[in-house]
């Protein structure tokens, strides 16, 4: 990997946690250093720092309203009813 990106990677956690001052200190010192373009720097700490945040799972779909035995049962009449729907 090339030493300027392995720069950016290190400065990242600090552009991503830093207040707005701290981070346009950090952009001008990359710039100054790398020689990349403000705005390509800008764009690549704000990827590579969105990266760090920690995501959590959320469990998709509805909550179950019925337990197992109602849910075969209506199973069982849905598929007698040839599965009507309500539309």
């Amino acid at each position: 990997m090339d030493a300027r990106q392995t720069l950016m990677k290190m400065l990242s956690k600090k552009y991503y946690f830093g207040p707005k001052k701290r981070k346009g200190f950090i952009i001008d010192e990359l710039v100054e250093l790398s020689g990349f373009n403000r705005s390509y720097v800008k764009r690549t700490l704000r990827s590579i720092s969105h990266n760090l945040k920690t995501k959590t799972k959320r469990k998709s779909g509805r909550n179950t309203f019925y337990d197992d035995q109602v849910g075969t049962v209506l199973g069982k009449i849905w598929e007698a009813k040839d599965y009507l729907c309500g539309k």
